[in-house]
């Protein structure tokens, strides 16, 4: 009842631009529905802007964790690669588009004016009078 929810783990996209391991073996599914590579990267950049975009819709939502940060050796569901460098199409700029909270929704929205700020806190009376 009105309490904020957080979503501890979504993503999963599988984007495979190969590391310092190489490419994945064939018997190796790249993410959870077959993956993408770095010729499909915008694919890979769409799909999780979609899924963070959903999840910044719900009002409900006050916070998510992306997984993962990084790929593994096998898993290549990492936002960077295995020695944490950017993938084709996901660099700091695609990624801080996706993440900095311009798409959210609800009561939970940042504010949409480029000049807004936070609200200035009043100095609590005791530091106010020394």
């Amino acid at each position: 009842k009105g309490q904020p929810l957080f979503v501890a783990e979504y993503g999963g996209v599988g984007y495979e631009a190969g590391g310092p391991v190489g490419r994945n073996p064939r018997k190796f599914i790249v993410g959870y529905k077959g993956g993408f590579s770095v010729a499909r990267r915008r694919e890979a950049y769409v799909r999780i802007r979609d899924l963070t975009g959903a999840i910044y819709a719900v009002p409900s939502v006050a916070g998510f964790c992306y997984t993962q940060l990084y790929d593994i050796e096998f898993e290549k569901n990492g936002l960077l690669t295995y020695d944490r460098k950017a993938k084709p199409g996901l660099g700091a700029a695609a990624l801080r588009r996706i993440f900095d909270g311009r798409l959210q929704a609800g009561r939970w929205a940042l504010p949409t004016s480029s000049t807004s700020s936070p609200p200035r806190r009043r100095p609590s009376t005791a530091a106010a009078a020394s």
